[in-house]
């Protein structure tokens, strides 16, 4: 349940913005690159075959994720063999912002849960690990996986994010 504008909820929902608040606050982030994408200009279009083909020469995968998709949606895995397939994926989505990043081969991902009351008062309710193959979501693990130095590390990371987004109003 959210309370506050719709804007605090969008600067941490988007993922572009996301990432902006993360280099703000000095938390490492994948590299990669934002991309427009338009239907109607053939000109975008074009660039952004030209940005992946490129980033392909460098990387065997690369990962684009819409800005504001959720839960998997808007998740497009490309590599040379299907950029033109997957371009009109894109397109028939109607995506218009995305994110090109290396896909990185991740076996789990830390799940730092918080909740912010009205107050802006802070609740950390704890940290799991999500199991991944490829890009398909396993199940959770819940305990100690993580040695205790992740734990700690990710703890703090994900403490900076949530104090800020308290301090913006979040809850």
């Amino acid at each position: 349940m959210f309370g506050c504008a719709e804007t605090t909820i969008s600067r941490y929902f988007n993922k572009e913005s996301f990432k902006e608040v993360c280099k703000e606050l000095s938390i490492p982030t994948v590299a990669g690159m934002s991309a427009c994408v338009d239907r109607e200009d053939l000109v975008t279009s074009r660039e952004l075959e030209r940005m992946v083909t490129s980033l392909l020469n460098n990387y065997p995968k690369l990962l684009l994720r819409g800005a504001s998709g959720s839960s998997g949606s808007s998740v497009y895995l490309v590599d040379s063999t299907n950029v033109e397939t997957v371009h009109q994926r894109i397109l028939a989505n109607h995506e218009t912002r995305l994110l090109v990043e290396p896909f990185l081969k991740v076996v789990v991902s830390p799940n730092d849960q918080y909740v912010i009351d009205r107050e802006g008062v802070v609740n950390h309710l704890g940290l799991s690990v999500q199991l991944f193959e490829e890009l398909r979501h396993t199940g959770n693990i819940q305990g100690q996986y993580l040695s205790a130095r992740i734990e700690r590390y990710i703890e703090e990371k994900s403490s900076q994010i949530v104090q800020s987004m308290a301090a913006k109003g979040y809850y």
